[in-house]
């Protein structure tokens, strides 16, 4: 269990850590990317997908395929990295995170089978989740879009956890890169 104080510093991070990771958008001016900052895309160095999981719409028919990059720890904090391809619609159309999954449908959450902790995406005291924004955060149907999520990091000693996306099968064991 974090303790008051280490979870202060792990927030004061926090700027620390989106300084070092903006840039590298794709400049489309989604209102997810600017108030996420870096969250609403990766960092560079998105890896391998180390696993995979459909997710059903909430309210219409069809699906997307959800790829699990990348659980990178960096101080007390780690980002998850995920691609997202909305199938089911006319290829090129768009919708929000929002208008496919609800205001929290799509909501990635980590848990830690070491010691059955869940760990939410981080959200500065008064400020907003360090996650794209549902409703400023489009998906292109056909297309693959990679947002990021971050969290407060496991202890040193977990080296994997289990990925789990809105009501979608989870991803097991995937690796936390330190």
């Amino acid at each position: 269990m974090r303790t008051p104080l280490r979870t202060a510093a792990a927030l004061a991070a926090v700027p620390l850590l989106l300084a070092g990771c903006t840039g590298g958008g794709d400049g489309g001016g989604d209102r997810g990317e600017a108030a996420a900052g870096a969250s609403a895309e990766p960092s560079s160095g998105a890896t391998e997908v180390v696993g995979e999981t459909t997710l059903p719409y909430s309210g219409r028919d069809g699906e997307a395929v959800v790829e699990v990059h990348a659980l990178r720890a960096r101080g007390e904090l780690v980002q998850l990295t995920l691609t997202f391809t909305a199938e089911g619609g006319d290829d090129g159309a768009t919708a929000s995170l929002y208008d496919l999954w609800g205001s929290a449908g799509s909501s990635p959450y980590l848990v830690d089978t070491a010691s059955l902790n869940r760990h939410d995406v981080v959200a500065p005291e008064g400020g907003s989740p360090l996650a794209p924004d549902v409703v400023g955060t489009s998906l292109s149907f056909g297309e693959p879009r990679s947002l990021s999520y971050t969290f407060a990091a496991p202890p040193e000693d977990v080296a994997s956890m289990d990925v789990y996306v809105g009501a979608a099968p989870p991803v097991t064991d995937v690796p936390v890169l330190r």
